[in-house]
Formats: structure tokens, sequence, C-alpha cells
């Protein structure tokens, strides 16, 4: 849009004719113009909050074995801690001697759930240490009862949550937002401590997932981009969120989405990580890492360590974004496939990350294709819609409480050559939105059909855009992920079932919320964000 000699400034979205005084100074000059809502609060240090929340109820005893070379454990005897590597039942006889079945391996050596938690752990504060050394970490473990560890120092005053208090949330929550966190110390000082009382941990009791997580959420809550990691192998089966009852499922439903939602508001992240081998109600669990940008996932026992490194390097970099996103006349939305007749959208997205893609459809609209009609019947000279504008306006808060609008403006030129318009998508873009749709019809609505369908369009659509080696290599990682994901959408489909599976919604999950990244050949990707590690290698101390 331009400013006339009247100071009209006519919008290119909605037509209206705008009445303006402004200054050349003051007009955009570039397509991203970023403006300031509200100045940033006063300047504090990095301390914001990890909480660390450990399941160590009966099942976090079970073991794994160790595969042979397997160079990520170190044994460490000074933990008090010993690993499995024989059959010993020494204490059963006079003789104090291992016994075996025969023909049964003596160089095994196992290792218990608990175990690489705490080994994971105790990398992470390493880490977090040298890297973070302002931030505090707090943990609470959880099995029949709430045990909330806090740093570990002398000035952490611990406390069990028990008995009624788990079925209160109103309580959990104040118990939390009343631990005083000014008492504690930084990483750098409580890393020591911390690893004490996680070596400390023992197992044993039921699962209070639930209450755990509400009270993490109230501690949480004091300090803006605080951040909850949960370790859990089983369901919740005691206090509020229990899922091991079919007559409180609606309910525990309800539960965590109304946890994930409040700490969506305050930005705060929760993630999930799930053990392998247990049954944890990830559909359900997983609601509340969902809204609040947090991830969802099941790991080996083995590979803990790996996955909660990611998670901390993939901090969020923005609270309450919310994006509104603005098309021509000529253009509208599209809704679950079908056209609508809005022009004008908006998404409340809260937590981002820099990992983080919102993906919209649009098509043309009545207007549109009354215009398409006048080219055809025509001289293609006379009409005047060669160009359409789209515009995305964003609001988000910096970690500094800086509260920012960024608009970015993009015209594209028209055309009513099919041919010339596939020519120049973006293979990444359209995989990831077809992705992200099946992903989410499937979650939320249960529509395996019309999720298998959105995937196969996609398909026909990519399969004609993929000409160069770089398009072709972005529609072979689609072709890869949409197997994946089809081949759980037709388990469902075909036998009509409702409920998922945790690998299931572990996988549709991560798909609603893919990133672009994971689209993007290898020649786009930008490797200079690629994380560089404090230190070297670290190995995992049992």
């Amino acid at each position: 849009s331009q400013l006339n000699e009247n100071n009209e400034w006519i919008c290119e979205f909605c037509e209206n004719v705008n009445k303006v005084q402004i200054e050349d100074e003051e007009k955009p000059s570039n397509d991203t113009m970023d403006f300031m809502l509200s100045p940033p609060k006063k300047k504090n240090k990095d301390n914001s909050v990890v909480i660390f929340v450990v399941d160590i109820s009966g099942s976090m005893t079970v073991t794994a074995e160790i595969p042979k070379g397997f160079g990520l454990f170190q044994l460490n005897t000074k933990s008090g801690r010993k690993v499995a590597s024989k059959n010993d039942v020494s204490t059963f006889n006079s003789e104090n001697a291992d016994q075996y079945l025969p023909r049964q391996r003596r160089d095994v050596q196992y290792i218990s759930r608990i175990e690489c938690v705490q080994a994971a752990i105790k990398i992470q504060l390493e880490e977090l240490k040298k890297s973070h050394p302002n931030k505090k970490a707090v943990m609470i473990a959880f099995n029949n009862e709430v045990h909330l560890i806090g740093d570990g120092s002398k000035n952490s005053e611990e406390k069990i949550i028990a008995g009624d208090k788990l079925y209160e949330y109103e309580v959990l929550l104040d118990i939390g937002s009343k631990f005083s966190l000014s008492s504690l110390s930084s990483i750098s000082q409580s890393e020591s401590s911390l690893s004490e009382k996680l070596f400390s941990l023992t197992e044993g009791g039921q699962t209070a997932l639930g209450p755990a997580l509400a009270l993490a959420l109230g501690i949480a809550t004091q300090v803006p981009h605080s951040e909850i990691i949960v370790c859990t192998d089983g369901l919740s089966n005691i206090g509020l969120g229990s899922i091991d009852n079919i007559k409180t499922l609606t309910e525990a439903k309800e539960f965590y989405r109304k946890l994930g939602l409040s700490a969506k508001e305050r930005g705060v992240t929760i993630s999930l990580i799930g053990i392998e081998g247990g049954d944890m109600g990830i559909e359900i669990l997983g609601s509340c890492a969902e809204l609040t940008s947090g991830d969802v996932t099941i790991v080996n026992p083995l590979e803990l360590q790996r996955k909660m490194r990611s998670i901390i390097d993939n901090p969020v970099i923005a609270t309450d974004v919310s994006v509104k996103l603005l098309l021509h006349p000529s253009l509208s939305f599209r809704e679950r496939g079908k056209i609508t007749d809005i022009n004008v959208a908006s998404m409340e997205i809260g937590n981002v990350t820099s990992l983080t893609d919102v993906t919209f459809e649009f098509g043309v609209s009545e207007k549109g294709k009354n215009l398409i009609e006048q080219h055809k019947s025509s001289d293609s000279s006379r009409v005047t819609l060669k160009r359409v504008p789209f515009q995305s306006q964003i609001i988000y808060t910096k970690p500094d409480g800086m509260k920012c609008m960024r608009v970015i403006t993009h015209s594209k030129s028209t055309t009513t050559s099919r041919k010339k318009a596939e020519k120049s998508g973006d293979v990444a873009v359209i995989a990831l939105n077809s992705i992200q749709q099946s992903a989410k019809l499937a979650l939320e609505t249960k529509d395996f059909k019309n999720a298998r369908l959105n995937l196969y369009s996609a398909q026909s659509l990519l399969d004609r855009l993929a000409q160069t080696d770089e398009q072709q290599e972005e529609y072979d990682i689609f072709i890869k992920q949409s197997e994946e994901l089809d081949s759980e959408l037709k388990k469902y489909y075909a036998e009509k079932k409702v409920n998922l599976k945790d690998t299931s919604a572990k996988i549709l999950y991560n798909m609603k919320s893919s990133p672009k990244v994971n689209f993007l050949s290898g020649t786009r990707k930008d490797i200079s964000k690629r994380k560089n590690h404090v230190g070297d290698v670290k190995k995992l101390l049992i």
C-alpha cells in the first residue's frame, strides 16, 4: 500500500481508506519492521530454574543389559550403588559365592532405569554449571509421595507431600509458589550437593506424577522462562491426574490440559521423557508438554542423556507469542482441506523456541475466482492484480520482559499457470505443513481417514514439484516421514481404535510440532546454529 497525495493510506488487505499524518522517516522502509510495545524490565542475570521431576516408583528398578562395548557408562563405586554385573545372590549362601544357571553369561552388566536417570541428570548438572552458572536447579522425586528435595543444600528445606494433599491442586500450587527460591544457590554452587541427593534416591511405591507436576509448576512460575523436565516409566496412579482407571480418564485429561495452559500463560516449558518399556499414557500426558512447546518422547534408558541434553539445548526464546496473518481479499484461508471466507487469521502460540514453526493453508477466494474469470475473458494486460500482499504480525515477549511486535510484509507475483506456480513451490514448507496437519487431525479429532488423505494429496503435489536435486532430497525426506506417520494412522483407521498407544502418541505429538529444519536439504541448513557443547564428551557415572 502507498500513501496518496491526500494523505490517504488504502489498506491492501481490507481496502479501508485511512487518513494519516505521517512523516517520511516514519514510513516503513523494509519488509520486516520491529516495534517495541513496552520496555524491558530491570536487567537480571539468567536466574531461571530447571526443575527435574524424577519417578522413583517401584518399576524404576527394572534393569537393562548394557551392550558390550557401550562406552557411555563408567562404573562409580563411590556413589553407594552397585551395578548388577553378575547374578549376585552371594548373600544367600555360606561361601558368599555367585551362582549361575547352566550356560548363563558371566560377562554381562545390567543397569536399572533409575540409575540411567541419575547418570543423565548428573551430566546435565555439570553442563549447566559450565554453560549457565547463574541458573538454579531443583529436584522433585515422586512415588506414592512427592519429595521436594530442592537443590540439596543446607539452605534448601525439604518437604514430603502425601495423603489428601496429593488430590488438592491449589494446595500443591501454593506449596510450590511458597518454596523459597531466593534461599537456593546457583548451579555453580549447588551442583555437588544436588548430585549427592540425586544418587541417594531409592525406588519403591506407586506413581504420583500428577501431584509432582503441579508442585513443580508452582515453583517454576516464580521465575519466567523456567523449565520442567519429567522422567517417568509408568502410569500416574495416585493423586491428581491418575490415568490407570478408565473412570478417571476424562478428569485426568482436563487436569493435564489445565496444567499445560497455566504453564503456557506463565512462560514455563514442560518436557516429558518416557522410558521405553512402560505404559505412561503419553496421549494424555503429552497435552501439557505440547501446549508449552515442550518435548514429548519415549527413549531407551541408555539414550536418556542424549535426549535430556537436546531439551536443555533448545530453550524458550520468547513467551506470550501470538501471530496474526493477513491475506489479500482475493485469497482466503483453508481449514481441514476446505476453503473458508476468512482472510485474517490469528493464533495464540505461547512459548516458542528456535525450532518452533507454524504453517497456514490458503487458497483462492470467491473474489479471486472472479478476477481469474476476468483474466480469461479479457486482455491479460488489463488485469491489475499482478501481485498480492501477505503480512504477518507477531507479538511476543523477550526474556528480559520487553514486549515487541514484528511485522513482516511480502508481495508475490500472480499467475494462472499451474506449472509456473508449482515451479516456485517450496518443497520443505509444503512437506512440513502436510505432516503437521495430518498429525493434528489424528490427535485432535481421531479423523485418521482424512489425515491419511491429506498425506496422499501432498505427496501427489510434491512429486510434481521435486525437479531439482535439492527439491528431490527434501521430497525423499517427506516420503520417509509420511511413511512413518501413515503406518501409525493405518493401524487405527483399519482397526477402528480410538485410544492411542504410547509409541503412536509420541510420533503424532512430535510430528504435529515438527520444525522446518527436519525437511531441509543439506545445502539449505544453517550449520552455524549447531550446538557446541561445553567440554569433552562425558561418561555417565553410575
